[in-house]
């Protein structure tokens, strides 16, 4: 895939998607642990459906809805192998009843380079297609607005009410920490509370991050977005301390050791990443500086991160830069307890060009 550079960021407001609101919820805890276990959400181990289109991204940076929305739809179908939308979906997320709720887990940590709304908005259709209630869909992440990140800034509505689609933060007064649902990382003997919108709060989860580098860990993708999910900076003291742990040893094996807990790990159907545009260089804070012009669905986030990896680094050595893949030992410390594929000779990569 061309990676072009990208000479200025573009926002965008996402005019096709609603996104709202807040209901009460109680799906129940799921079991805990950091054991070393498959996940019960990872179907096809290895399989990466990668989908690609540069009619998705204008030159002025600017997503077409239209595009990105058939290329998510035929991600979701290359994925599963079946042949409509409504039984691909129904297969990623099995008995869903009417009062179950489904997390989409963005991340809007750097308005600059957000998950785009019109991934996210892609999703809500696919969503409702299989009979899931608007109300009952929760765009979340750490923070609603503020200096850790912003919905509005990324192109977003923040809406708690009881109608629509639901986006909101952990930071709301409805939702919170977790306290009774903890995430251990043993290598650096830290727990953490877990948000409500990951334990509780829905049934199943999608992940869709947004590709960036990243000075610790290379990049961040699918399993870095998970950080998101506990409390790191926007904390006391303490926790700040404990953020700094979490990011020693460039994050290696800490962010593996975190998914593997199984509020993340067998609740995760769905990894959707978002690598339309990307960075390759001044991540993950900074703007995009290359499109790949990508989607990739997966139910295997070490896979997908292995991907996302080899996008980086080969818009780093065409522009003779160094590699980032040194840093990132945390891929293969995952695929080692067992949560997915790193070894690109076993990768099941489908690929798809559009336009």
């Amino acid at each position: 895939m061309k990676n072009n550079k990208i000479s200025r960021r573009t926002f965008i407001q996402s005019s096709g998607l609603s996104v709202a609101a807040w209901a009460t919820l109680g799906q129940g805890r799921p079991a805990q642990g950091g054991e070393a276990a498959r996940s019960s959400g990872n179907l096809w181990p290895g399989r990466v459906a990668a989908v690609s289109n540069p009619g998705a991204v204008t030159a002025s940076a600017k997503l077409q809805p239209d595009q990105v929305r058939e290329m998510v739809d035929r991600a979701v179908l290359e994925l599963t192998g079946e042949k409509s939308l409504e039984e691909a979906w129904a297969l990623l997320l099995p008995g869903l009843k009417p009062e179950d709720a489904v997390g989409i887990k963005a991340n809007v940590i750097n308005p600059k380079l957000p998950t785009h709304p019109e991934v996210v908005a892609a999703v809500v259709a696919g969503l409702k297609a299989i009979g899931v209630k608007e109300n009952k869909i929760v765009i979340w992440d750490r923070v609603s607005n503020g200096t850790l990140g912003s919905f509005a800034k990324s192109g977003y509505t923040l809406n708690d009410s009881t109608a629509g689609v639901r986006c909101l933060g952990t930071d709301h007064e409805k939702v919170g920490w977790d306290s009774q649902v903890k995430a251990q990382v043993p290598s650096v003997n830290l727990e953490f509370p877990v948000s409500r919108l990951a334990s509780e709060m829905v049934k199943y989860s999608i992940n869709i991050p947004v590709l960036k580098d990243h000075n610790t860990p290379g990049i961040t993708y699918a399993l870095k977005n998970y950080y998101g999910c506990i409390p790191l900076l926007d904390a006391p003291l303490l926790a700040k301390v404990k953020a700094s742990r979490m990011h020693t040893g460039n994050g290696n094996p800490q962010i593996a050791e975190l998914y593997n807990n199984s509020v993340f790990r067998d609740k995760t159907r769905l990894h959707l990443g978002d690598a339309l545009l990307f960075s390759h260089v001044n991540g993950p804070g900074g703007p995009a500086t290359g499109a790949a012009y990508a989607i990739h669905a997966t139910t295997d986030p070490v896979a997908m991160d292995m991907v996302g990896l080899e996008i980086v680094d080969r818009k780093r050595r065409e522009d003779g830069l160094e590699p980032v893949a040194a840093k990132s030992g945390y891929i293969q410390a995952a695929a080692g307890l067992g949560l997915g594929v790193a070894d690109r000779a076993k990768m099941d990569i489908r690929e798809v060009k559009l336009g």
